[in-house]
Parts: structure tokens; sequence; C-alpha cells
């Protein structure tokens, strides 16, 4: 926003991840595009809500790195690695934190368990470790 007026400064297309179903920014009671910064750049970071079926997921829009482009940082574990993360993530202060609902003994009465995701700056992107519960798939390299 210069001189009264909002100019592009990025042109970004839909985070990966999202699913067939979903809409980017659709009216979901209750969510809004947040602000805080997880990255630790001193910079703002913004998540933004997607909606599905069953959950709110995720992405970061962020201007991180050295170079200061605008992009939807990756997640690369515990979960199958993409730019947008599941199960209603959310800022607290700070930091990033999902859901993981371990669904035993079935989705409905499953244990849910507090994810909390940490930026690394060497490789740009989100990282979490195993929560309880959780079962790497085969050759997973995000495995703890």
């Amino acid at each position: 926003y210069r001189d009264g007026h909002w100019t592009s400064d990025a042109r970004l297309g839909a985070p990966q991840g999202g699913t067939a179903n979903s809409s980017w920014l659709a009216p979901v009671p209750g969510t809004a595009i947040s602000v805080a910064d997880p990255t630790g750049d001193g910079r703002p970071d913004f998540l933004i809500p997607e909606s599905t079926a069953d959950n709110i997921p995720g992405a970061v829009l962020s201007e991180d790195g050295p170079t200061g482009q605008w992009r939807f940082i990756p997640f690369t574990g515990p979960f199958p690695t993409s730019t947008t993360v599941g199960k209603n993530p959310q800022f607290r202060g700070e930091a990033l934190i999902s859901t993981y609902d371990d669904c035993t003994p079935d989705g409905a009465r499953g244990t849910s368990y507090t994810v909390t995701w940490t930026y690394e700056p060497s490789s740009g992107t989100f990282w979490a470790p195993d929560p309880p519960g959780w079962t790497a798939p085969p050759g997973a390299t995000n495995h703890t």
C-alpha cells in the first residue's frame, strides 16, 4: 500500500496439497487469515485457511529467506510433504500449531494431539516431531 493505492507485490498459485473439493479463502465461519511470525525473521507471515469437508487445513505464506520472495512454506514432517497442513492449524503467539487425531479406535473416538511446528531456516521448511500414534509410511525421510 503506497500513496493511497494497493499494488501487486507477488502472484502465487494455490498451495500444494489442497483437495479437489476445497476452496482457498472460502467463507468458513470463525476463520480468517491470521498474522504472526513463526519464521522468526521479523516479517509477518500469513496463515491462509482452506475450506474442506471435515477440518480446516491451511498454508503459511511468507516473505522468508535471503531473497525476500513470497512463497508458501513447505511442511516436512510428520505428515506428507506439501505446502498445506491439515487439522486446523493456527498461530499461538508466534508458534504454528495443528492437531493430529490418532483415530484409535476410530476417527470419531480417537485422541487428538497438538503438533507444534518449527521453522528450519537452513531448509526453509516447517518441521514437527512425530505425534503419539503416528505411523510413518515405509521409506519416509521425515520420520523421527
